[in-house]
């Protein structure tokens, strides 16, 4: 490795890139908003209605956007000003949360989390290939791990921010306020960046039709082996994550034996601690991932998830759950950054936008099937039943994911320059 090569792939290095820690400092803001609202909503919903399949049913609504929207947003988001979409679409979710403080009805905050989620799928594939534009290809692993690492710091502090407001105010809709004034900062933020300017587009794919440019992004995503295999691990770390997050929830009443006043700050507490190990697991593979294959770091992740969720599923412990799901965090982590750097690494700039889009709609999907699935079983008050399923299934998938993402570093990027 050149010296040149050393010295722009360092933490420092990636800390000196003005614009991206503009898009850093925004986003790490707005997500601590969000991490309110990944608590507050479903305990909301929840004290509303009582009811596990209108807690379910939040959690689906929130996810058709990205099912519907996402695929066709990203052909829109490969031919539109990057810099605008990042400042239009936070400005407009700010108003959109802070309208959930003002509805008493069930139906309205359903009408609400939906149009704020429908910009949340053209938002989130725009902020993913923004940051290649910004940072250079040596620092695409350690950007996505300050990412990683500040979002979870945000959402344990938004965690915890949830459990103090609802034990020191008894209000669940006042902590909405904070989440629509984070909007409001990342608006600001994203309003400061220099975009650099965007490779010129193919002049044959300018001219293509709305449904060629997407089925180009389609072809290219189904034809392109190891990206297969790298939408997989995406694919099984959305069931993973949206099992937990109503698994979490129905857990915490039915297998902790806890208070129904003490289930809200437990459920928020176990979120906290997730997001906790997911910051400190981050931050470890970006100092180690010289060392170790990112395969191994893949491996183990899978396997210890798979580990801890049996034990889960096996432990009654208020304090053992804490303490089990700050591993999960840190041991998910070993998919995150790693997967995403293949992913940066292997779509074609000006196909990113409805490559990001596609995935992010078959995530959605993958949630929908895991929130119907762990919400039924823990509806039934089988919470625990469904973490050991949870479980299989990692094992079930590791041995395939593993293999498709062996080695294969030099033909992938020859692969990706070529396209």
């Amino acid at each position: 490795m050149s010296v040149t090569t050393e010295q722009t792939s360092t933490y420092r290095a990636v800390m000196r890139n003005s614009n991206f820690m503009k898009l850093l400092s925004g986003q790490t803001v707005s997500q601590l908003g969000d991490a309110l609202s990944f608590v507050i909503i479903p305990l909301l919903i929840y004290q509303m209605t009582h009811s596990s399949t209108n807690l379910v049913l939040g959690f689906i609504i929130e996810s058709l956007p990205w099912i519907v929207l996402g695929p066709l947003a990203g052909v829109f988001i490969d031919r539109l000003n990057k810099r605008m979409l990042l400042v239009s679409i936070d400005l407009i979710r700010c108003f959109l949360i802070a309208g959930i403080f003002f509805t008493d009805k069930v139906w309205a905050i359903y009408l609400l989390i939906f149009l704020s989620h429908s910009l949340a799928a053209v938002f989130a594939p725009v902020r993913s290939l923004v940051i290649p534009l910004l940072c250079e290809r040596t620092q695409y692993v350690k950007s996505i791990g300050l990412l990683v690492s500040s979002f979870k710091i945000a959402n344990i502090s938004g965690s915890f921010v949830a459990a103090l407001v609802i034990s020191a105010v008894g209000s669940l809709r006042t902590a909405l306020w904070i989440d629509a004034a984070t909007f409001f900062v990342s608006f600001l933020l994203s309003a400061s960046i220099r975009m650099p300017a965007e490779q010129p587009k193919d002049h044959t794919s300018a001219k293509a039709s709305f449904r060629e440019q997407f089925i180009q992004g389609a072809r290219y995503l189904s034809s392109h082996a190891k990206l297969k295999f790298v939408a997989s691990s995406f694919l099984l770390d959305t069931f993973v994550l949206a099992g937990v997050a109503v698994g979490a929830l129905l857990y915490t009443q039915s297998s902790l034996g806890l208070a129904e006043s003490n289930q809200s700050g437990m459920y928020a507490s176990l979120i906290g601690a997730m997001a906790a190990g997911t910051a400190i697991g981050a931050w470890l593979i970006g100092l180690l991932e010289k060392r170790f294959r990112r395969q191994t770091f893949i491996l183990v992740s899978l396997v210890m998830q798979s580990i801890i969720f049996a034990i889960i599923g096996w432990s009654t412990s208020a304090v053992a759950a804490v303490a089990l799901f700050f591993l999960l965090g840190l041991f998910a982590s070993g998919t995150k950054s790693p997967v995403s750097g293949y992913m940066a690494e292997m779509t074609p700039v000006d196909l990113r936008g409805r490559i990001y889009s596609i995935i992010n709609s078959l995530q959605r999907v993958t949630a929908i099937t895991s929130y119907a699935l762990v919400g039924y079983i823990g509806g039934l008050g089988h919470a625990s039943v469904a973490f050991l399923l949870v479980s299989l299934l990692i094992i079930a998938c590791t041995g395939p994911i593993v293999w498709g993402l062996r080695d294969r570093s030099t033909s992938t990027t020859a692969e990706a320059q070529a396209s």
